[in-house]
C-alpha cells in the first residue's frame, strides 16, 4: 500500500470560442498601444496591426501547445520570465533588423519561438514519460491487489487490513465469517461498528501496540463467535509505502482453540490423576511449598496433612479384580469429597494413598477432628456394582511447624503415622508428634515420635 502524490496543475489546453475572442482583442489593443507608446515609428497601417496581431496569436498557440505538451502553470511562467529577461536583453543592443516587420527584433523573435518549440518539445516527452510511469504504475498496482486478494481468499484465517484510523480497507472470506458480517459493512467501518466493546477495545490497543513497536505483534485473544467461545493467535504488522511510512496496519488470526484444548488437557493430565481426576503427587507437593511459604511469611499461621489409606485394597483387587478395584477408588474419591471442608485439597498420591492439604486451621484438635471425620464417614458400604463393599481408612496427621523446610519432609512424617495407625489395627488416624515423648524409629532412619487416637496412650 502506497501513498499517491498529486500531480502539479497544468494550464488547460483548449480555449473556448469567448476566450479566444477575447484574447485577439487584447492582443489588437496590445498592438495599438505598443505604436502609441513609440511616437518614433511610423504609423502603423493595418498591415502592420494584422503582423503584431499574427505574431501574439502565434505566441498564444504556442503556449497553448506547451499545455497540452504537459508543462504546468509554474514553467509556463519560468519559460515567460526567461523570454522576457532575454528580450531586454538583446534589444538592448539590436535594433535591426525587425522580425517580419514589427516591432520585435528578429533575433529576439526567432529565439523565442525556437526556445518555446524546444520547450514544447521537451516537455510532451515529459509528459509522455510520466503517463507511461502512472500506467506501469496503475497495472503494478493492479495486479498487486490482485496477487494480495488471491492470496489472502486462498488462507483459512481471517486476514484483513486497517488504515491508520482504524477503518478496514481489506478483508478475506475467512474474517468476513468471524465477523458475521456482508463485507460492504465492514469496508470502511472501525472495530466500534463491528465488535461487542471489550473486543473493540483490545483491538484498538492491540493496533496501538502494533504501531509503537513498528515490527509486529504476537498476542492471544479469546472473542465469542456465534455464541461459543474460540481462541486466537494474532499477529499485526505495520504496513508501509515506498517510501517508508506507515500506512495501515496487516492482521493475520489463526484459531488455535482445539490445539489450546489439546495442550489444557495435556497440562491436566501431567499433574492430575488420570483415574479419579484428582491432583497427583506433583501438584500436591506445589500447593504445599505454596503453604509453606505463606506459613513462613506469616508466623502463627498452621496448616495440616493428612495422609489416607485404604485398608485391605489388595483383599478387594485380588477378589474382585482390578476393575471393581478401580471403580472402589472413583467412589472412594467422591464420598472423600463430600467429608471435606471448602478450600481443602486432596490428591491421589498412588494406588490406594491419598493425602489431604488442611491450609487454614487452628491448631492440632481441628485436624485431628477433619481426620476424624473423615474416617467415620468413609466407613459407610460403597456400592460397586451388584453388593456393597465395606471399607476403612487408616489415616496420618501431620501439623506444621518452623522446622519443616520441603514439603516432602511434612508427606513423609503423615506416612509415617499412618503406617503407625495401620500398626496398630487399622481403622484409626495416628498423628506424628513434633516433641517426642516415646521416641521410635521410623523407616528413614530418623528419631520420631507418634502417637495413636485422641484419648490413647503414647505408641512404645
Amino acid at each position: 500500500m502506497s501513498l499517491s502524490a498529486q500531480p502539479a496543475p497544468v494550464l488547460q489546453a483548449g480555449f473556448s470560442p469567448r476566450i479566444g475572442l477575447l484574447l485577439v482583442v487584447l492582443a489588437v489593443a496590445t498592438v495599438i498601444l505598443y505604436g502609441v507608446s513609440f511616437p518614433s515609428e511610423p504609423d502603423l497601417d493595418p498591415f502592420d496591426i494584422t503582423k503584431e496581431v499574427a505574431f501574439f496569436l502565434a505566441v498564444l498557440i504556442l503556449y497553448r501547445y506547451m499545455a497540452r505538451a504537459g508543462f504546468s502553470l509554474l514553467d509556463v511562467g519560468f519559460l515567460l520570465f526567461l523570454q522576457s529577461l532575454w528580450m531586454e536583453v538583446v534589444d538592448e543592443f539590436t535594433a535591426e533588423p525587425r522580425w517580419m516587420g514589427t516591432a520585435v527584433p528578429a533575433p529576439i523573435g526567432i529565439t523565442g519561438i525556437v526556445v518555446l518549440a524546444v520547450a514544447a518539445r521537451i516537455g510532451r516527452k515529459r509528459r509522455e514519460e510520466k503517463e507511461a510511469r502512472h500506467a506501469e504504475s496503475e497495472e503494478a498496482l493492479r495486479k498487486s491487489h490482485s496477487t494480495l486478494q488471491a492470496v489472502i481468499e486462498g488462507t483459512p484465517d481471517p486476514v484483513w487490513v486497517k488504515d491508520l484510523e482504524g477503518a478496514y480497507l481489506l478483508a478475506n472470506a475467512a474474517c468476513i465469517r468471524a465477523i458475521g458480517r456482508p463485507l460492504t459493512d465492514i469496508i470502511g467501518n472501525r472495530d466500534e461498528d463491528l465488535l461487542p466493546a471489550d473486543a473493540a477495545a483490545r483491538s484498538n490497543e492491540s493496533d496501538r501496540d502494533a504501531l509503537a513497536s513498528g515490527g509486529t505483534i504476537r498476542f492471544e485473544d479469546t472473542v465469542t463467535i456465534g455464541g461459543e467461545l474460540r481462541t486466537f493467535l494474532v499477529s499485526k504488522g505495520v504496513v508501509r509505502d515506498t517510501l517508508g511510512n506507515a500506512v495501515g496496519i496487516l492482521c493475520i488470526a489463526r484459531d488455535i482453540t482445539d490445539r489450546k484444548a489439546v495442550e489444557d488437557q495435556l497440562a491436566h493430565q501431567a499433574s492430575h490423576d488420570m483415574l479419579t481426576g484428582l491432583p497427583n503427587r506433583a501438584l500436591f507437593l506445589e500447593r504445599l511449598e505454596r503453604a509453606l511459604t505463606r506459613a513462613r511469611r506469616q508466623p502463627g499461621h498452621v496448616f495440616g496433612v493428612l495422609f489416607l489409606d485404604i485398608d485391605r485394597f489388595k483383599d478387594v483387587n485380588d477378589r474382585y479384580g482390578h476393575a471393581v478395584g478401580d471403580e472402589l477408588l472413583v467412589n472412594f474419591t467422591r464420598a472423600l469429597n463430600h467429608w471435606l471442608r471448602p478450600g481443602d485439597v486432596i490428591a491421589r498420591l498412588s494406588g490406594d494413598e491419598f493425602t489431604v492439604l488442611l491450609p487454614d486451621i487452628a491448631g492440632l484438635d481441628d485436624a485431628v477432628h477433619v481426620a476424624e471425620r473423615i474416617r467415620q464417614g468413609l466407613r459407610a458400604p460403597l456400592q460397586l456394582r451388584d453388593e456393597a463393599v465395606a471399607t476403612t481408612v487408616s489415616i496420618g496427621v501431620a501439623l506444621s511447624s518452623p522446622a519443616y523446610e520441603r514439603a516432602e519432609d511434612l508427606v513423609r512424617d503423615a506416612d509415617s503415622a499412618m503406617y503407625r495407625a495401620k500398626q496398630m489395627g487399622r481403622d484409626r488416624h495416628a498423628v506424628y508428634a513434633d516433641e517426642p515423648t516415646a521416641p521410635v524409629t521410623t523407616g528413614a532412619g530418623r528419631s520420631s515420635a507418634l502417637t495413636g487416637d485422641a484419648g490413647q496412650r503414647p505408641i512404645p
